[in-house]
């Protein structure tokens, strides 16, 4: 079952949702294609929302943890980095 479903990318070229079993999925809009899924959380992810400025989204479900995401990359934008030592030391 997809669940909170949310926009994602500079012209919402994604979509994102969470699912019943724990796993964040993202899907091409343009063609419906699956282009990632990721294990977010240990039962239900039930929320997903991007940022409206940068590439991070968070995701969360019955669980009391929200799990942050960002791409990875060699070229990462200072702020985008930021973000990522920051979620080192929260978790």
């Amino acid at each position: 079952m997809v669940i909170g479903v949310s926009f994602f990318g500079p012209d919402s070229e994604h979509i994102m949702s969470g699912s019943d079993y724990g796993h964040t999925f993202v899907w091409k809009k343009k063609d419906g294609r699956v282009i990632r899924i990721m294990e977010g959380n240990k039962c239900i992810v039930n929320q997903v929302e991007p940022h409206p400025n940068i590439p991070v989204f968070a995701s969360s479900g019955l669980e009391n943890d929200i799990t942050l995401w960002a791409p990875v990359s060699d070229n990462i934008p200072p702020l985008v980095h930021e973000l990522l030592q920051v979620t080192k030391h929260v978790n």
